[in-house]
């Protein structure tokens, strides 16, 4: 970057002159249906849905993978006009340099401390430093769209309580939960990742009980966000799917904007153009008419041993999300 990344972006107003942008956060865990529901939103004209913005300086200034547009991310022209709005320089070097800054407070290893009104010195000021530019960031976004709300489906939990702190953002949680045992064997399958054009890279992969855990404990932090003063709505992977057109109309009033007539969606088909997301599932880049139905090849495919210990270690959730009554 052209100057000190800390200095430059701390004297930045944490508010744009418009007020806070409202911001829906899709929380929970991945592979629990985000992308969908990111890319859904992003078809109503008052939102801009940009997927895990989180990963918008690994994933697109230094990889410089697909948007989600299709064309790289150095020659986007809605990322290059976002990056000439936040100002200083834009490439694989700047992104370095964020990620650099990112890492001293967004991530899940310091969310003691983000929320903690106390802080180190240090800590402090690299929260400025970051807080701010997350802010004009936000703005930017806004700006270079004229949208009312913005969509972020990065899912952490360090990162929405930086959002929760930030003058310049109205968050609201968007909590989306799918049944622990989906989400734990769709974390077992092979994904390569589509958008990285230079090799065959895949996605992570973990164990179910792993993720069971995860699961279990990440749900819980994202419906404690109402304790924070948070607003938060819960919404879950199998009602999406099931009546896409009253699920979106839930998420859109909550996000303080009239639905109006959805004409992307009828029925169980959704008609999906392009969104400028920066990461999520490789079915970012389905176009056209696209067919919803579950995923739950779980049911036959998901070894007995690993459904029974998924199941057990997250009964509780399951319970209070209704995945154990009978199935519908």
């Amino acid at each position: 970057m052209s100057a000190d990344p800390a200095a430059q972006l701390d004297d930045e107003p944490t508010a744009a002159a418009s007020g806070p942008v409202p911001l829906i956060y899709i929380g929970g865990v991945g592979r629990s249906g985000s992308t969908l529901l990111n890319d859904l939103l992003g078809q109503h004209p008052d939102a801009v849905a940009v997927g895990e913005l989180v990963h918008l300086f690994q994933r697109g200034l230094v990889e410089n993978n697909l948007c989600g547009c299709g064309q790289r991310f150095g020659v986007c022209p809605f990322w290059q006009a976002v990056g000439h709005d936040v100002g200083g320089d834009w490439d694989a070097a700047a992104g370095a340099e964020y990620l650099a800054m990112k890492a001293r407070v967004d991530r899940n290893r310091h969310s003691l401390s983000l929320l903690s009104p106390v802080s180190t010195p240090g800590f402090a000021a690299s929260l400025r430093a970051w807080g701010s530019f997350y802010d004009r960031l936000i703005g930017a976004l806004r700006r270079q769209t004229g949208a009312t709300v913005v969509v972020d489906s990065t899912k952490q939990i360090s990162t929405a309580l930086l959002l929760r702190r930030l003058g310049g953002v109205d968050l609201r949680i968007v909590h989306l939960v799918r049944d622990s045992r989906g989400v734990a064997f769709s974390w077992t399958k092979e994904k390569r990742k589509v958008e990285v054009v230079d090799d065959d890279a895949m996605m992570n992969r973990y164990p179910p009980a792993l993720m069971g855990w995860r699961w279990l404990s990440w749900n819980v932090v994202f419906a404690s966000f109402r304790l924070l003063g948070v607003p938060v709505l819960t919404l879950r992977y199998e009602d999406l799917i099931d009546d896409p057109d009253a699920s979106l109309r839930r998420v859109l009033t909550f996000a303080g904007l009239e639905p109006g007539s959805l004409p992307f969606v009828a029925g169980s088909t959704v008609d999906l153009q392009p969104v400028h997301s920066v990461a999520g599932n490789p079915s970012r880049f389905d176009r056209g008419s696209v067919s919803l139905r579950r995923d739950e090849a779980w049911r036959q495919q998901m070894p007995r041993s690993a459904r029974r210990w998924v199941t057990v270690l997250t009964a509780p959730l399951l319970a209070r999300y209704g995945y154990l009554r009978a199935r519908p």
